[in-house]
Formats: structure tokens, C-alpha cells, sequence
């Protein structure tokens, strides 16, 4: 059951993010606000549970995507991973 968890969720969090690849993430805008912290050593993470928001919001000044279990149960509010828990449920 963990191995079958594990890959359903790994397939959920693919598709999730299939519009969100590097090349087209590297290729937004900087923004000059950003690159003035990272000209000073800082990288910028952003923090969310929402793929929509983090693609609408990325652009190329970002060095990476992160989440924990309070902004992920946010969405699981929300209803975003429904399928996620239909697809457990199947199997369990």
C-alpha cells in the first residue's frame, strides 16, 4: 500500500505541475526588486501549495518551489487534491 500511495502521489504532483518546466519558468521576467536581493547573495524560495498560484507568480529571479503540510492542507480544503483522495480511497 505505502509503494502504491507513493506512486499515486507522484503522478498527482507530475500532473500538477506539468506546465511548470524550467525553460519556460527561467524564461519569465526577472524582477528587479528580486534581483537586487539575489545580486546580494540571498536565493529566493517561494512557499506554496498552490501549483496556479506559484505559475502565475514565478518568474526567473526564483531558485526554487517549496510547500509543507500546512500550506498543502490549505488546498486540501479547497478541494484541490480531491482526486488524490478518490484514487487512496480506491485502494486502500
Amino acid at each position: 500500500m505505502k509503494d502504491l500511495t507513493h506512486n499515486l502521489i507522484g503522478k498527482l504532483a507530475h500532473e500538477s505541475a506539468a506546465g511548470f518546466n524550467d525553460e519556460d519558468m527561467a524564461s519569465k521576467e526577472k524582477l528587479p526588486c528580486w534581483e537586487n536581493l539575489r545580486e546580494r547573495g540571498t536565493e529566493l524560495w517561494l512557499d506554496t501549495g498552490d501549483i496556479s498560484q506559484a505559475s502565475a507568480i514565478w518568474n526567473g529571479s526564483f531558485s526554487g518551489l517549496t510547500t509543507n503540510n500546512t500550506l498543502i492542507n490549505k488546498e486540501v480544503q479547497k478541494g484541490i487534491y480531491t482526486s488524490l483522495s478518490k484514487m487512496l480511497l480506491k485502494c486502500s
